[in-house]
């Protein structure tokens, strides 16, 4: 009466189980406050603890952020080389940023943080692009737009108070590291109630979702964003320095340069429930113009409020950018693991970029003004070339 099912043939995909994404949000809430700790607060502890000029944190921070690129680059690569599955590699990897963050609990001098922060940092490359594929596979068009939203809000929020954090435990680090260890403890638990792979993606329902230029439009939002990332950390590891000439102690510090997440966490909200800014590229037009307006109103501040609004100023700009980056990234590289791989390699980039460029400038150049003009004519460039896919968008109509 009934037809039996048939059993699949060997070389037939089988589908994907359903993924429960709040278990994936959870995982990145936690893994992003862990990762503004490291990322940002790093400079803090190492400029409290050790006395780090500002050459110095522009050094660390080149130690810090190049490892990252190599992480994200091989990403997917390092998820196909063995039968674990991606939620096996992912929770392999926080393991091992715990067990760096456990090293730090009891070994926190100087050489350690040069040594186990950059291995850290490393790991949290490989990281992020599992999760975004974990984020946005087996969605589509607006569903996908709603999860991607949803990810960034997750993520920009849980950033917010991890400056806060080292600002308040700044005499403390070893409740720091602590922290740090329990938290990726608690995302391999996370790890355990997701599927082994991501869910199947239809690449060709997902072409009905993509207009003609979202091809240029990530061509475009791939040159902008390691730009932003190139700014971003120009300032990061000068920001101790810089409220320091305003004033401002360390631990009051860290916790004003949490202004410009919160003002990205805005862009985001703002991007979220607005319908009109995908496939449009006055979003990316505006956001380059804001980040590089903040950028020079802080590092040019004569006041702490004129500082605060750079920070602001440049949040926005910088969420713009970003938004647009991962959602044309996913919607057009079909959510994979290797899409959100280059996604993190360009941040990569940027991340190792921005403190090169501080180093030539405040060394070789001479200071604050010479940082500003260089950053200034590097994202001028980006800027420009950013503009040619706009130009054959536009030439292809």
């Amino acid at each position: 009466m009934f037809d039996k099912p048939q059993p699949l043939h060997p070389d037939t995909p089988r589908p994907s189980p359903a993924i429960d994404r709040r278990w994936v949000l959870l995982y990145t809430a936690v893994a992003s406050l862990t990762g503004g700790m490291v990322g940002h607060g790093a400079f803090f502890l190492a400029d409290h603890l050790y006395d780090f000029t500002a050459v110095q944190n522009l050094w660390f921070g080149l130690a810090l952020y190049i490892p990252y690129i190599p992480g994200a680059a091989l990403a997917g690569r390092l998820t196909r080389s063995h039968t674990l599955g991606a939620a096996a590699t992912l929770r392999i990897v926080t393991v091992l940023m715990g067990l760096c963050a456990l090293w730090l609990v009891f070994f926190h001098d100087r050489y350690s943080l040069w040594l186990a922060i950059p291995v850290y940092n490393m790991l949290a490359g490989a990281q992020w692009p599992i999760v975004e594929s974990y984020v946005s596979a087996g969605s589509q068009g607006p569903e996908m737009r709603k999860a991607i939203g949803r990810f960034n809000l997750t993520w920009a929020m849980t950033l917010c108070p991890s400056l806060w954090i080292v600002g308040w435990l700044i005499d403390q680090p070893a409740i720091v590291f602590s922290l740090l260890t329990a938290s990726h403890l608690t995302c391999a638990f996370l790890t355990l109630r997701w599927p082994a792979n991501p869910p199947e993606h239809d690449a060709e329902s997902q072409k009905l979702h993509t207009g003609p230029e979202y091809g240029q439009l990530l061509i475009s939002a791939r040159i902008l964003l390691p730009v932003s990332y190139v700014v971003m950390y120009a300032f990061t590891p000068l920001l101790p320095s810089i409220w320091q000439k305003l004033g401002q102690a360390n631990s009051i510090g860290a916790i004003l340069s949490s202004t410009w997440m919160f003002a990205r966490l805005a862009a985001f909200a703002t991007m979220y429930v607005s319908r009109g800014w995908h496939g449009r590229w006055g979003a990316l037009l505006l956001g380059s113009l804001l980040y590089i307006g903040g950028f020079a109103l802080l590092l040019l501040a004569p006041t702490v409020w004129v500082a605060l609004l750079g920070l602001v100023v440049f949040g926005a700009g910088q969420g713009m950018v970003y938004y647009c980056a991962l959602y044309y990234g996913m919607a057009v590289g079909h959510a994979k693991v290797d899409s959100g791989g280059t996604h993190e390699t360009v941040i990569g980039i940027g991340y190792a970029s921005g403190p090169a460029l501080g180093l030539v400038g405040t060394v070789l150049l001479g200071g604050g003004g010479a940082v500003v003009t260089l950053i200034c004519c590097v994202a001028a460039a980006g800027g420009v070339a950013a503009c040619q896919p706009y130009l054959k968008a536009r030439r292809l109509r």
